[in-house]
């Protein structure tokens, strides 16, 4: 702990964990709110135990639903045909390794 902190940590931490708790159950009235919020502080806990970088994981939670959102969409504009992930211009770069070596600004203007 730091030598300029003036709360002892013990303090700190039992706070914060009540206001986590008060806020997590006053959302919803709910004490699988709760619940919820105690497993994931644990699996949170083992993660960093076990040295897992939480970083993708949190990009994929934020990610994914709008990911989701969009390829449905994607879906619903080509009729359900799924090659229009693969065969449209932008996303043959990308799936493609190939595709890069074919867009004009990788090519050498000798």
């Amino acid at each position: 702990m730091d030598e300029h902190s003036q709360i002892p940590q013990s303090i700190l931490i039992a706070l914060i964990l009540l206001l986590t708790m008060v806020g997590a159950y006053a959302i919803n009235n709910s004490m699988l709110d709760l619940i919820v919020l105690i497993v994931m502080g644990l699996v949170g806990y083992l993660f960093r135990k076990i040295n897992f970088d939480v970083a993708p994981l949190v990009v994929a939670l934020v990610l994914g639903p709008m990911l989701e959102t969009m390829m449905r969409e994607s879906l619903y504009i080509s009729l359900g045909d799924p090659t229009i992930f693969f065969t449209r211009p932008i996303s043959e770069r990308f799936c493609n390794p190939r595709g890069y070596a074919r867009h004009p600004s990788f090519v050498d203007a000798d």
